[in-house]
């Protein structure tokens, strides 16, 4: 089976398609033509692809490990509420060289998009009009529903790629306002899900990671909101879901779960990294330097 799964919300964004992209370029050994010259897909970058250089094995942790997956032939999906192809999306957000864009293009295209759980509160406006991938009907209706679907969701993706190892979810879809609904414990979140009455604001984002801890995935939340919690974070403690959970524990009600380990962590991709590289460049093109 394959050892490794990653599921992208918002897989059809600039992350998700440079992403598949990536990993075809290295599994087919692509090389594509760049205005300096011909190159060739390397995993540089990625710490865990790498294998260890110098004395001291430098970043790079290839090799030093047991167990850690191969990139290339890790099964990679994901959810987006809009139904643009992955490949379209990969030439319109013309971040990649169109030579490789042009190799990757077709595959892409064929690669199929999971319907997003969303809620048009959360975002802007202006993404209200291109969301036509959105899981409906009963699905959509109540947060307990929701959260079901997804679960649903990891499994099928699960035993469609023949993943028999650890799946990671990663929240890249856009940023969500703050979800007002706050929660003490793992049990007061999972019973505000659980409850088909409840009318607190709680998020898609919510909604993933929870679905996300009770499928044995670890979570990564890519965006800048309030996804995660003390409460979030004890849902994940492996502790906590445990298999011989009391029937009268909100965790009961979402039976089967699992009690494989998993983590959750992020407040966002960028964390002011960007705005520092845009600053330091333009400092040292001030200066008259310039990277050999």
């Amino acid at each position: 089976g394959v050892t490794a799964g990653i599921l992208v919300v918002g897989i059809g964004g600039n992350n998700g398609v440079t992403l598949l992209a990536g990993q075809i370029a290295n599994r087919d050994k692509l090389s594509w033509e760049t205005g300096p010259g011909r190159v060739s897909a390397n995993w540089f970058g990625c710490l865990t692809q790498i294998p260890p250089r110098g004395v001291h094995g430098g970043v790079g942790f290839q090799g030093r490990y047991d167990g850690l997956a191969s990139a290339d032939k890790a099964a990679i999906g994901g959810w987006d509420i809009r139904s643009t192809k992955l490949g379209q999306a990969l030439y319109d957000c013309r971040v990649l060289e169109p030579d490789l864009v042009r190799q990757v293009r077709e595959e892409m295209d064929g690669m199929d998009i999971m319907p997003g759980v969303w809620d048009p509160s959360f975002i802007g406006e202006s993404q209200h009009e291109t969301a036509l991938n959105v899981v409906s009907g009963e699905d959509n209706s109540s947060t307990r529903c929701r959260l079901e679907r997804i679960r649903r969701d990891i499994r099928m993706w699960k035993e469609k790629n023949n993943v028999d190892g650890h799946i990671t979810v990663i929240w890249s879809a856009s940023v969500e306002r703050p979800s007002e609904a706050e929660y003490k414990s793992a049990d007061e979140l999972l019973e505000a899900i659980y409850d088909d009455s409840n009318t607190d604001d709680i998020s898609p984002s919510v909604l993933y990671a929870a679905a996300s801890a009770l499928e044995g995935c670890s979570f990564v939340n890519g965006g800048s909101q309030n996804t995660l919690s003390a409460a979030m974070t004890s849902l994940f403690e492996q502790s906590y879901r445990q298999p011989d959970a009391p029937s009268t524990s909100a965790l009961s009600k979402f039976a089967p779960y699992s009690s494989c380990p998993a983590y959750c962590l992020g407040t966002d991709f960028k964390a002011g990294q960007t705005k520092f590289k845009t600053a330091a460049v333009e400092y040292l093109r001030a200066l008259g330097l310039s990277p050999p």
